[in-house]
């Protein structure tokens, strides 16, 4: 038997017709609420590691011990649903206590113990979602990986905080009329204004826990995410042109390096250590940099002015091509012995790229006529081309899949998984997904091993392989709540916890929780 409550709707705003999502007026709002996400009709709000006990520590749950997770869970669809599993890597188990199902219009509410009285809704059924045997202590102040899985809408992962006791989750008052506030209709991303008079100031914004913006000292382009050093690397080009490192919670740049006279862009080397590869054309090398400190570690020959490089850390094995487009240079990043070097005609806008975890030396060349593949350096027959108009900024390497990559044709809305099989074969497209708008920009990520397709409104995550959309995050609003409503996205990296959105000469970064 279905048990009926109300429950208390946390971050967003719940629509019983046509049920769409936005951010809410604060005094719907339950301070401190937790982490948000939506895929297919299914919307997860307010979503966290639930603690009761008083903090003496950080430590709040121990290795082996057994976690409650707190969640509002919406079917916004017209087809019934259900929750099959939840998981996280730092649980050894994970259960689902009561039942799951979700029909159309109504709401799961999980660990819940008491709800504050803001606003309530029909239809609501209590169960637990519980995290079993942790294979590592639980902390306050810090987030957990958390997958929800759905029987017709997939998966939706979001990294949750822990609820913290030493500040309690409290509503925000009634509004003045003493009245209930009622279900509140708005398309995604416009919610109404709250009501001008309200008795708390702390409750008067409307806030967003999924996209946050960071000022930093210039503008930033070709960003690249340093995991060891846990910082964001980038070019800078005002003033002196430099490499720099800036710090993800502050933007202060902690660390930088002349880069005058510099490729397009660098590469990041993890094996056998952590490297910053900068190709530097003049002196056909690529000057290799410590990513923590930018200081210069080392140099290996690139070939021909070197101008753009990619690297297999697999293979130990850095690709540079030439700023005319027409000559790709391999070399032993380790040794500085060369591996090849091979013609193309790309043109000048050319870009090299590469799986980092191929052994072979295969590479492909992308150029605003089309990919080109070329397998292991050099083949006898014509290398498989994908003639479709290009920008590299929509091309990203397979991360999951050898011989395979993630791109968006120029100007269209569609994100499809280029395959090159036997040479007999070429390259063919075996999925593909629309996503509504303009892809802008295209990269692929690992650990979590999501594709991340960016258009001008969206950050849209997407599964490996099959390519189901496994979340969409809106950030334009956000822009345009700091006067930034029309900047473009200069560039992307894909960070352990965000996704980093540069923008085009605003000294702005935009991090999009993942």
């Amino acid at each position: 038997m279905r048990l009926r409550c109300g429950v208390l709707v946390g971050v967003v705003v719940l629509l019983l017709g046509g049920c769409t999502l936005g951010p809410p007026p604060d005094y719907l709002r339950a301070q401190g609420a937790g982490a948000a996400g939506r895929v297919g009709d299914i919307a997860v709000v307010d979503a966290l590691v639930a603690y009761d006990g008083p903090i003496e520590a950080s430590e709040v749950y121990e290795p082996g011990a057994t976690a409650r997770l707190q969640a509002t869970i919406v079917n916004e669809g017209e087809v019934p649903d259900r929750l099959v599993s939840i998981s996280s890597p730092v649980a050894g188990g994970a259960e689902i206590v009561g039942d799951p199902t979700l029909l159309p219009q109504e709401t799961l509410a999980a660990g819940y113990r008491e709800l504050p009285a803001a606003v309530t809704l029909p239809g609501t059924t209590p169960i637990e979602l519980l995290l079993t045997d942790l294979l590592e202590p639980i902390e306050s102040g810090l987030l957990y990986p958390v997958v929800f899985t759905f029987a017709r809408s997939r998966a939706l992962r979001r990294e949750l905080p822990v609820g913290n006791p030493d500040e309690p989750r409290t509503a925000c008052p009634l509004p003045p009329d003493g009245e209930p506030p009622g279900v509140l209709v708005a398309p995604i991303g416009e919610a109404p204004q709250p009501p001008a008079a309200i008795p708390d100031a702390d409750c008067s914004s409307l806030v967003s826990t999924e996209v946050e913006l960071l000022r930093v000292e210039a503008p930033l382009h070709h960003p690249v995410w340093a995991t060891g050093p846990n910082a964001l690397l980038a070019l800078v080009d005002e003033g002196p042109r430099r490499i720099v490192r800036v710090d993800p919670e502050t933007g202060e740049i902690l660390a930088e390096h002349d880069a005058e006279g510099a490729g397009e862009n660098f590469a990041l080397i993890s094996e056998p250590a952590d490297r910053v590869a900068l190709p530097l054309p003049p002196q056909a090398q690529v000057v290799l940099l410590d990513p923590a400190t930018l200081a210069e570690v080392g140099r290996v020959p690139a070939g021909p002015a070197p101008s753009w490089v990619a690297v297999q850390d697999a293979s130990t094995t850095l690709f540079a091509i030439t700023g005319d487009g027409s000559t790709v240079t391999a070399v032993d990043y380790t040794t500085g012995v060369p591996r090849l070097e091979v013609a193309v005609v790309a043109g000048p806008q050319a870009v090299v790229e590469t799986d980092p975890g191929l052994t072979d030396a295969s590479f492909w060349v992308v150029a605003p006529e089309g990919a080109t593949y070329v397998a292991s350096g050099a083949s006898p027959a014509p290398d498989p081309t994908y003639p479709v108009p290009l920008r590299h900024e929509t091309f990203s390497p397979a991360i999951d899949t050898p011989l395979s990559a993630y791109l968006a044709e120029r100007g269209t809305s569609q994100v499809e998984l280029l395959r090159s099989g036997a040479p007999a074969d070429g390259l063919t497209v075996p999925e593909a997904t629309d996503l509504g708008g303009v892809v802008e920009h295209v990269a692929a990520g690992i650990p979590q091993r999501s594709v991340y397709a960016v258009t001008a409104t969206e950050v849209v995550t997407l599964e490996f392989g099959t390519l189901d959309v496994v979340a969409r995050t809106e950030y334009r609003s956000e822009l345009r709540g700091a006067g930034l409503g029309d900047a473009r996205i200069a560039g992307v990296a894909v960070g352990d916890r965000y996704v980093h959105l540069t923008l085009e000469d605003q000294p702005w970064v935009v991090k999009v929780r993942k």
